[in-house]
């Protein structure tokens, strides 16, 4: 295993699902100003430099982080959702095993853990701060590590707490369902930040055909141009969820306000949302 300097926070083996025959993507950076659709690698989206790479005090790198995610996330993942497009297209019901529910969800968690959005969040914290004050008391006591302060520091907000057991304890109690477009010709995006929440009104939530959840809330992850992981109610569903034109537009435009940048198997899908978003923006404008 090699020791790239190129992170994606978005993993390559979910990015390949929104390949077109070409072998590419349509990206859409909302950072750049005039910017328009490109095609581009999967490999030059969705990354950040030595995003999880930790450094020694004599200027070495630790890949340990990126090698992780790799093995525990990234490489399962894909074969996950290869094996759930197949039944989804098969039309055939086989509910999800509890290992493949693990996984999800502990993917699902490592998504929002691992993108650049969050650990920026994370370090303007006092929590952030004061870890970063107890480690470096810490070494002046007494060197344990061979890391510099700041590796520690993201070491630990990386990897504070084994990711299975956090992301049971995380989502306990939602249902777990696969979605795909009802519209043969619609497809969802994935942004640079993938999973987005949903609060659904009070109605919503107590005639939520899969059950009242604990929470009042939903999650919501793209997969595949065609698959998407939705966490909602308390039941699970065997066979995929159809998800009607004005519903794919609404997490479209969700996946597409929270991100940087979005990718599509289709650029009339990002043109798509970036009509929705410019109306969006004129009617706050005007109340």
């Amino acid at each position: 295993m090699g020791n790239p300097k190129r992170q994606h926070f978005v993993p390559q083996s979910v990015l390949r699902f929104f390949e077109g025959e070409d072998g590419q993507v349509f990206f859409f950076d909302k950072q750049s100003p005039n910017s328009d659709i490109e095609k581009r690698n999967r490999r030059s989206v969705f990354w950040q430099k030595h995003a999880y790479t930790l450094t020694h005090e004599d200027g070495t790198k630790n890949y340990s982080i990126e090698h992780e995610f790799g093995k525990e996330f990234d490489d399962k993942i894909g074969k996950l959702i290869q094996r759930r497009l197949t039944l989804s297209y098969s039309g055939l019901h086989c509910s999800l095993c509890k290992e493949d529910r693990t996984l999800l969800l502990a993917f699902a968690l490592n998504l929002f853990v691992r993108n650049p959005k969050t650990q920026a969040h994370v370090r303007g914290t006092a929590a952030f701060g004061a870890a970063h004050t107890v480690i470096t008391l810490a070494n002046s006591l007494c060197r344990r590590s061979a890391l510099t302060v700041e590796a520690q520091t993201k070491e630990l907000m990386l990897q504070s707490r084994n990711t299975n057991e956090l992301a049971s304890e995380f989502f306990d109690g939602f249902g777990v369902h696969f979605c795909m477009p009802s519209d043969e010709n619609r497809s969802f995006v994935i942004g640079s930040l993938p999973i987005c929440r949903f609060e659904p009104t009070e109605e919503e939530w107590i005639t939520n055909p899969f059950g009242k959840s604990e929470r009042q809330f939903e999650f919501f992850l793209p997969l595949a141009p065609r698959l998407a992981f939705l966490l909602s109610g308390k039941n699970n569903s065997d066979c995929p969820i159809s998800v009607p034109t004005d519903l794919v537009d609404k997490v479209n435009l969700k996946l597409f306000s929270q991100s940087d940048s979005v990718v599509s198997q289709s650029c009339t899908e990002i043109r798509t949302c970036v009509a929705l978003n410019s109306s969006e923006e004129r009617e706050c404008s005007f109340s």
